[in-house]
């Protein structure tokens, strides 16, 4: 009876020992595993011309906007033809520069002739943004010559175009478009500024 009731006794002994053992082992085993569970970094987006710029921060002027100047040669590195808006020698482009931007680009004889946009964020070298009114044209215009044309597609009495040119030989101007005495579009460009139908 001695005997047996040593063997379960050492029996049980035998068997904690082996659970500790076990135990042991997984808590070594646990503490060698290290699993990386963090995302792997990866090299940063190349940076755009553009990434930083905003339309305000770029003025209208009578040579262009920004890097896009009247007369510019037209180059395939630069512009994106506008799909069927080509009118034989005249079709209109977007920048690859300015690709997010609101400009509408006149290619004329493959030179940027005219520029123009309705987007409020642009303001002109003279201060002047669509939404504007005329009078803010003239006060910003002090002492320029400018030039009125009426729309002749449109309400000659509340619809006209107001330029104001580099020289008398009309080869560089800025053109506000007016409607109920407020501007609706700013153009720029060359002597094709006073073309109203645009390619046709």
């Amino acid at each position: 009876m001695k005997k047996r009731i040593l063997m379960i006794a050492m029996s049980s002994t035998l068997i904690a020992c082996d659970l500790k053992t076990t135990d042991s082992k997984e808590k070594d085993l646990n503490s060698s595993v290290h699993i990386d569970v963090q995302p792997k970094k990866t090299g940063s987006a190349v940076k755009q011309p553009t990434d930083d710029v905003k339309p305000k921060e770029i003025q209208l002027s009578k040579n262009g906007i920004g890097d896009i100047l009247v007369n510019q040669t037209f180059s395939q590195d630069l512009f994106s033809e506008i799909k069927d808006s080509r009118i034989e020698n005249c079709f209109y482009a977007t920048s690859k520069h300015y690709p997010q931007f609101d400009l509408n680009i006149q290619i004329i004889a493959d030179r940027v002739a005219v520029i123009s946009t309705l987007n409020p964020q642009y303001v002109s070298d003279a201060g002047v943004k669509v939404g504007d009114t005329e009078d803010v044209i003239y006060k910003n215009h002090p002492n320029e010559k400018f030039e009125k044309i009426m729309n002749p597609y449109g309400d000659n009495k509340t619809q006209y175009s107001i330029f104001y040119w580099d020289d008398a030989k009309k080869q560089k101007g800025i053109r506000y478009d007016i409607e109920q005495k407020k501007v609706t579009e700013i153009y720029l460009g060359n002597e094709n500024l006073e073309l109203m139908e645009g390619c046709a």
